[in-house]
């Protein structure tokens, strides 16, 4: 088979662990993370609703399909720098993006 650039499963992995979350789920997830003393890093596409000091980084995901997929790996490739334990990301609408999320957070915290 022909093997095609960032068709590999894990091609776009992050070191850091990526949870992919529903968009009713990320505070959720942020909790639970706090809960367990994890250091996190999150994109959203709104503002971190609090300041705790286990948030290292928190980055607003755009709003346009077009905007978010030239910036993902830029932006997950910081989040993987931010030195978290954890990174959370809430699930975009379009399946493209999902396709390349689904792809990172198969090969994370590798």
């Amino acid at each position: 088979s022909v093997k095609t650039p960032g068709s590999h499963v894990a091609h776009y992995a992050p070191r850091t662990p990526l949870l992919l979350t529903p968009d009713d789920s990320v505070a959720i997830a942020v909790r639970t993370a706090i809960g367990k003393r994890q250091k996190i890093a999150v994109l959203a596409p709104f503002p971190a609703p609090l300041e705790h000091p286990l948030i290292v980084r928190w980055h607003v995901a755009p709003t346009v399909a077009e905007d978010y997929a030239r910036e993902l790996y830029a932006t997950l490739r910081a989040l993987d720098a931010a030195g978290s334990d954890l990174i959370i990301v809430q699930r975009p609408p379009w399946p493209a993006v999902i396709d390349r999320l689904n792809r990172a957070a198969a090969g994370s915290g590798t």
